[in-house]
């Protein structure tokens, strides 16, 4: 069934929302001091309001797609985050959010002053937008919840919040962008990598907060030396 209705679903989107206009925004949390850092997507969430136009003798309907100025969030974590267990598939937590009408909207202005609402506790580092039309934020949507259903393991070698991100950021633009950077013994996407590179690869990008200043240094540099050079301090 859903090979049928999704032509109809895409030709009915397409026909309401060619004069609505629509973003995706790449969330970015510097590896920095000591940080890990962190990779999120957030998306716009919008409304169909229908209204009549005409004369008194000849009445039509318009569906207007209004944009809500809320966001749905989304992000990888993964479940544990035992030391032992750093360098191997674990079991993932993808988010989706807010998950109900009762939890607090989620809008551009809180992720500057408050951050993602489910961790890390502080402001965002660095905010990035990407226009996109609601069709394109429906398949974005669809595409990034077919991702969680999947449930592919949390490695942060190999596939972390970062990866996840790229896949996404890579869907709705056409892309073929990798964001890696070498962490002995390997290439892995890492949150620094990923703000410059689609800062110096994608002309589109318009940036809401700049995380210049801290995206600079490299995860080793940033997380690793910097953590072993102050564990005493």
């Amino acid at each position: 069934m859903y090979p049928l209705i999704r032509p109809i679903i895409l030709v009915f989107f397409a026909h309401i929302c060619m004069i609505a206009k629509a973003d995706v925004y790449l969330v970015v949390y510097a590896t920095y001091e000591g940080k890990t850092g962190h990779t999120g997507i957030a998306v716009d969430n919008y409304e169909i309001r229908i209204r009549d136009t005409g004369s008194a003798d000849n009445w039509s309907y318009v569906n207007d797609t209004v944009r809500t100025h809320s966001l749905t969030y989304f992000d990888l974590w993964p479940k544990s985050d035992r030391k032992m267990e750093i360098l191997k598939d674990t079991e993932p937590d993808y988010f989706r959010l807010p998950n109900s009408s009762a939890e607090r909207s989620i809008t551009i202005e809180s992720l500057l002053s408050h951050g993602i609402p489910h961790k890390e506790g502080y402001p965002c580092d660095g905010l990035l937008r990407i226009r996109t039309s609601p069709t394109e934020d429906y398949l974005l949507k669809a595409f990034l919840d077919k991702k969680s259903s999947e449930k592919r393991p949390f490695n942060t070698r190999k596939y972390n919040c970062t990866d996840y991100v790229v896949d996404a950021f890579n869907f709705i633009t056409g892309q073929r962008l990798k964001a890696r950077e070498f962490i002995p013994m390997r290439l892995s996407s890492t949150p620094n990598k990923f703000y410059k590179t689609i800062l110096k690869e994608y002309a589109r990008a318009e940036v809401l907060k700049d995380a210049s200043g801290k995206v600079q240094g490299t995860f080793v540099r940033e997380r690793i030396l910097y953590k072993f050079l102050n564990k005493h301090s």
